[in-house]
């Protein structure tokens, strides 16, 4: 397997950025770091249907999962201004705040 680095540019969309990369690219793998915030999270939490949308400065603390040549399978967690970290299974609409 061979690394790649993917910087994403602020007002990104964190999963569909994956996908798009991992299919053009004719990629498969698994995330092994992130650094970076988000202005908006979108997660599904455990045994719940519904989509949990938080938004502010919201600091990755992990991301952790596979992609497969667009199919993207990703568990985020990450922590709000006052340090509550939350998680879940990652879905669209996780906004990019700014590139490091």
């Amino acid at each position: 397997m061979q690394p790649h680095s993917l910087k994403l540019s602020p007002e990104s969309d964190l999963i569909n950025s994956i996908k798009e990369y991992s299919l053009s690219n004719n990629l498969y793998g698994y995330v092994s770091g992130v650094v970076g915030n988000l202005r908006t999270v979108c997660i599904q939490c455990p045994g719940n249907q519904e989509i949990n949308k938080f938004e502010g400065n919201l600091e990755i603390v992990s991301l952790n999962g596979h992609f497969n040549k667009g199919d993207v399978h990703l568990h985020l967690s990450f922590a709000d201004e006052g340090c509550n970290v939350f998680g879940g299974h990652l879905e669209e609409g996780c906004i990019v705040k700014k590139r490091y």
